[in-house]
């Protein structure tokens, strides 16, 4: 996303690329068009879509409405969430719950963002600059959060991921593998020296154990 940054959008070796969240957002999300043609129904790829009426608004999943949009056949419309007075409101919501819980947003809002930021007729009249700097604020307010809350999450304490979207989610499950590795390697450092040859011992049979039956079940 152009003048836009966001760590969540390296890719993690245990969730999803940002490329395949994308792509799942535009087939999930139903967004309102303004088309400037005139269709019947048709039906496209199991999706039914139209009929269009010239200027009059439309509903259609997001990889269809990005595609008219390309071929300068509609508007996009953004949603609530993605103007100044949504993103306002956004960032006040989150000040007010505290460091420990987020506000409610659409699972794919960075992915939806991404999009509305980059097609050819610009959908918010003329604010993209404010409107993607609003947005950056809670990108930045959001990450902050949520990294104080993996820097001091420990057992039994939960995580409340249930406003939570698709791309911070990724970066969570990274963050959780990596801090359990972390963890298993510095129970294997504090144990005597007798006891980690023979768990490194037990790893090893383990490996050849698998590999005797691999050649078993391949013969």
């Amino acid at each position: 996303m152009s003048n836009l940054t966001c760590p969540f959008e390296i890719k993690s070796d245990k969730g999803i690329s940002f490329e395949e969240s994308l792509f799942i957002a535009e087939e999930q999300t139903y967004v309102d068009i303004i088309p400037n043609i005139k269709m019947e129904k048709k039906l496209i790829f199991s999706v039914e879509i139209g009929p269009f009426i010239p200027y009059q608004k439309s509903k259609v999943p997001l990889w269809i409405a990005k595609y008219l949009d390309s071929k300068n056949l509609c508007k996009l419309i953004p949603p609530n969430w993605l103007t100044q007075e949504g993103l306002r409101k956004l960032l006040v919501d989150e000040d007010k719950l505290g460091q420990e819980t987020f506000c409610f947003i659409d699972f794919y809002y960075y992915q939806i963002a991404n999009i509305y930021f980059q097609l050819r007729n610009d959908p918010f009249n003329g604010k993209k600059s404010k409107v993607k700097k609003l947005f950056q604020d809670l990108i930045n307010r959001r990450q902050a959060k949520l990294k104080a809350n993996y820097k001091h999450l420990t057992l039994p304490k939960a995580l409340d991921v249930s406003n939570l979207g698709l791309i911070e989610l990724n970066f969570g499950s990274n963050e959780c593998f990596h801090t359990l590795s972390d963890l298993q390697n510095l129970w294997i450092n504090t144990l005597p020296i007798n006891s980690t040859t023979q768990l490194q011992t037990q790893q090893y049979s383990s490996q050849e154990d698998e590999y005797d039956n691999h050649h078993y079940y391949a013969d």
